[in-house]
This record gives C-alpha cells, structure tokens and sequence, in this order.
C-alpha cells in the first residue's frame, strides 16, 4: 500500500485515491506524469528556439561553467582549492552538515579561494543539484578532451547544431565544465 505521507498527500489532491492506488502504481503513473511534462516542457524549448531563429543569440561556451585554469592553482577546479571548502571538517559551506566532501571531488558551484574551517554550513543545496562528483573534473580527464586542446563536445554541438550553439571548442587540459564525463 502507499506509505501514510504520500496518501496523505494523494488523498488532498484525489480524495479517493487510496481506494484503488497501490505504492507501485502510484509511482508508475508520478512517473508518467513527470517524463510527459519534462517532453512537453523540452517541446516548448525546441519551438522557442525554432521560432526565435537566427534572431536568438548563439550559446556559447560560458552556458557550460567553461573556467580557463590558473597556472598557479595545481588542484585548480578541485574543492580543495574552493574558497567553501573547510578542509578540516571535510565539508562545504553551501552543502548539509552531514554531507562529507573530499579535496580531490569537484562540483558546478567551484569558486577559488582559500578554503577555510571557520565557515556557516548554510544547506543551500544539496551535492547532487550542485553536480558534486569525486572526480578531477579537468578537460584532461574527459572523454571528450581531444589533443591538441580541442573539445569534442563543443566541436559536435557546433557540428550538429549550428544555429544555436556557437562554442569556442579550443579549451586548456587543466580547465574544466560541467560538460565533463569520464574516460572510464
């Protein structure tokens, strides 16, 4: 049967919903219902985009957090160079007080600076919406690093969809996006 929070929830917005709604069914059509909204939602994008034109200015590089490197930074890109990084507790400032980060991990919301212990642990987000991966998140650990420093993510967006995307595919090895995806 369906746990007593979400019938709760279910019985205010379907009154007779926990006569006939097993947990499994429940899920199936929640389901459902969300990919039909994320289509539908994309389907408005693609008209946007199709009845904008060339009129649209073209999506560049800075739409994937694309950060050149610091030749000075050796972990550049990495927590422990993260000003909201508190090495000493293995935590970050925006995450929950429970959420353990290790230096080498990576997120979307990198910003240098010296990390720092004295910190407010605000729980703005959690790691998972900030893209928190354990990882080395640098253009030379991606999949799609192709040398001499060309991206070839960028390089077939530009390829395949050149009316919306206008990306410089020349990147450095120690620069980084949430574009990035394992060699492995």
């Amino acid at each position: 049967m369906v746990p007593k929070k979400i019938a709760s929830l279910i019985g205010n917005l379907y009154p007779n919903a926990h006569k006939s709604c097993t947990f499994p069914k429940f899920i199936m059509i929640f389901s459902t219902i969300t990919v039909i909204n994320m289509y539908m939602d994309m389907k408005r994008i693609i008209a946007i985009v199709e009845a904008k034109g060339s009129s649209m200015p073209k999506i560049d590089r800075s739409a994937f957090l694309y950060l050149d490197p610091d030749p000075n930074i050796k972990d550049f890109a990495q927590c422990g160079s993260c000003f909201m990084f508190m090495s000493g507790k293995q935590r970050c400032s925006i995450f929950g007080k429970n959420d353990k980060v290790i230096a080498n991990a990576s997120c979307g919301l990198y910003v240098y600076g010296k990390p720092y212990d004295d910190q407010l642990i605000r729980d703005a987000v959690t790691p998972k919406e900030a893209g928190y991966v354990e990882h080395k998140v640098r253009c030379e650990n991606c999949s799609w690093f192709n040398k001499p420093n060309k991206c070839g993510l960028f390089e077939s967006l530009n390829d395949k969809m050149s009316d919306v995307f206008k990306l410089d595919e020349k990147v450095e090895a120690r620069a980084c996006c949430n574009g990035w995806q394992s060699k492995k």
